[in-house]
């Protein structure tokens, strides 16, 4: 070592100094080997972008036609369609209500889809969020999920996490929070 470098106050050796170096060359030639490589760092085959008809969770689709621009990948755009009441005991018809929801929601993200590249695709599932976004990445084998932050203010932001959060803590793949 040069100087004090890697050395803690007292001019002793700092042993994290000494193991994120060790680490670092560990590293490098991993690094390489990745680069020189023949095969493409990033492969995006399906990219999912949630959509709940919010203006946040708009905001993802100018980068997942950006991406399916430069990549040729297809892109799902995906709603849930998610009833949080207890009606049919209360005599209130859910089954009708949750198809026309669906119905009312593929018409809408089609015409995203449609507008938004050749390749985007729409999907709607009825179930809570974040398990059907989770679910959906994982059958259809997605590469990124493209996510809309929710604005939450105040206390509430504390006692729930976000629907964004919850994804990002279980998704199978890498997330990118817009």
């Amino acid at each position: 070592m040069h100087g004090t470098e890697g050395m803690n106050t007292d001019g002793h050796a700092n042993e994290s100094a000494a193991v994120s170096t060790l680490e670092f060359r560990q590293v490098i030639p991993r690094l390489q080997s990745l680069l020189s490589s023949s095969r493409p760092l990033l492969r995006l085959n399906n990219v999912l972008v949630p959509i709940s008809f919010s203006e946040n969770s708009l905001r993802p689709l100018p980068y997942a036609a950006f991406l399916s621009r430069q990549f040729g990948c297809t892109i799902t755009l995906l709603h849930a369609v998610y009833l949080n009441i207890v009606g049919e005991e209360r005599g209130i018809p859910l089954t009708g209500l949750l198809e026309e929801m669906e119905s009312a929601a593929q018409r809408v993200l089609d015409k995203i889809a449609s507008s938004l590249s050749p390749s985007a695709r729409s999907v709607v599932r009825a179930g809570e969020p974040a398990s059907v976004i989770l679910k959906e990445a994982s059958q259809a084998d997605v590469d990124l999920i493209i996510i809309g932050e929710q604005s939450r203010r105040g206390f509430s932001r504390w006692l729930k996490p976000s629907l964004s959060k919850k994804v990002i803590a279980r998704a199978p793949c890498p997330t990118l929070v817009i």
